[in-house]
């Protein structure tokens, strides 16, 4: 092809200049270069890799929407209660604790240390070894993979039981024994202590090792109401009183004053001037009881005949039981009869008994509500300057008024 041939005008028909077309000029861009392959961008490495990228970036959106819409810690416990049903137990109990994930269980702290462990269904916890009448102090934390902070503290004093079936198994004139049973549930006692509960006033009586169950009180009062109760003691802590152990001693026959009737059964005759058969008077008869364990004895003085007879000294007579029908019987020695006149005659010692029976169905207690009994006076017959007096025997009946 010569230099005149027409050549297509490639600039106008908007294909790119040829290659070394003086066309194209120095001002026409270069060709762009093939694509370099970037490591991680291109395959299936890269695919993956870009995968893991968007998961963690997903992840972390949804840990970041968790923290703000869901709290991550769960709220303490509420409602904490805390008894004692025994001296060395405690039985603690909460409401669940709300909001967050949830435990996966509960720790139990008593004075800030932990005692236990409860699986997150449960809601209540026993702790054992505590001692009796010490006070503690318990809080629950809900735990897991976050953990709340401790509950409120509820306190607790450890039970003190007191002693049981208290009851006075012998009782006499001066003595009550007592029985009784340890406090249940409880560790031994140190000791216990007995009182004695009479007319408002309580009287220690002693006190006693804690392996001791049981004491007799030797200072009673025969006739005397007794209301006794025991306390048991760990260290400084005390139970309540037990249950009293009420009742009272026997009582003495007679004490005291009162008034009886004598009557004259016999009178002596040769010679002696005295009162009439069937002369009577109402004089005070004095009762001084004497009691020991299983009996009392009597001091009892009484006037023989009224005053301005011939027998008028009173006479104390010691009295015994005698065992039969509950009678007391006793006798004394006495001046009261004279040779002669009590003005100038010579006194005589005389031989005085008495016997006292109580009426039949009359006894409370021990004591005597009403009773008669007998009274003789015997006088030795006795010779004296002015002569002489026979011997001589008065026979008086008398009997409670």
């Amino acid at each position: 092809m010569d230099s005149d041939e027409i050549r297509p005008d490639r600039a106008g028909s908007g294909l790119p200049p040829a290659p070394g077309d003086p066309a194209a000029g120095l001002d026409a861009p270069a060709p762009a270069p093939p694509p370099v392959p970037v490591p991680g961008r291109g395959g299936r490495s890269g695919r993956w890799a870009r995968i893991a990228t968007l998961a963690v970036l997903a992840v972390a959106a949804l840990i970041a929407g968790v923290a703000v819409w869901v709290p991550w810690r769960p709220g303490p416990p509420t409602a904490v209660h805390v008894t004692s049903p025994t001296a060395t137990t405690a039985v603690v109990s909460w409401s669940p604790s709300t909001g967050g994930l949830g435990p996966d269980h509960y720790l139990v702290l008593r004075d800030g240390k932990q005692v236990g462990v409860v699986p997150a269904r449960g809601t209540s916890y026993a702790d054992h070894g505590l001692v009796p009448g010490r006070t503690y102090h318990y809080t629950v934390i809900a735990a897991g993979l976050a953990s709340s902070g401790p509950s409120a503290k509820a306190a607790v004093r450890a039970a003190t039981p007191s002693p049981a079936g208290l009851a006075a198994s012998q009782v006499t004139h001066t003595t009550v024994t007592l029985n009784w049973s340890p406090p249940r549930n409880a560790p031994t006692p140190d000791h216990y202590v007995i009182y004695d509960l009479i007319y408002g006033q309580t009287r220690t009586i002693t006190t006693v090792p804690g392996t001791t169950t049981s004491y007799t009180d030797k200072g009673q009062t025969a006739g005397a109401p007794f209301q006794y109760h025991v306390v048991a003691r760990w260290g400084s802590a005390s139970s309540a009183p037990s249950a009293a152990a009420s009742g009272q001693t026997p009582a003495p026959p007679l004490s005291g004053s009162f008034p009886a009737r004598f009557d004259y059964a016999s009178v002596p005759g040769g010679g002696w001037t005295s009162a009439a058969v069937g002369y009577s008077w109402t004089d005070q008869v004095y009762a001084t009881p004497s009691c020991h364990v299983r009996s009392c004895d009597l001091t009892i003085t009484l006037s023989l005949i009224p005053p301005g007879g011939y027998m008028y000294q009173q006479v104390p007579v010691a009295m015994h039981p005698s065992g039969s029908g509950g009678a007391y019987t006793g006798s004394a020695t006495a001046k009261v009869t004279y040779c002669g006149t009590p003005q100038s005659g010579t006194p005589e010692t005389d031989t005085f008994t008495l016997t006292m029976t109580p009426a039949r169905g009359s006894v409370r207690n021990g004591a005597w509500g009403a009773w008669s009994g007998t009274a003789v006076l015997n006088a030795p017959p006795l010779t004296v300057a002015a002569g002489s007096c026979p011997a001589g025997t008065w026979t008086l009946a008398l009997r409670s008024r």
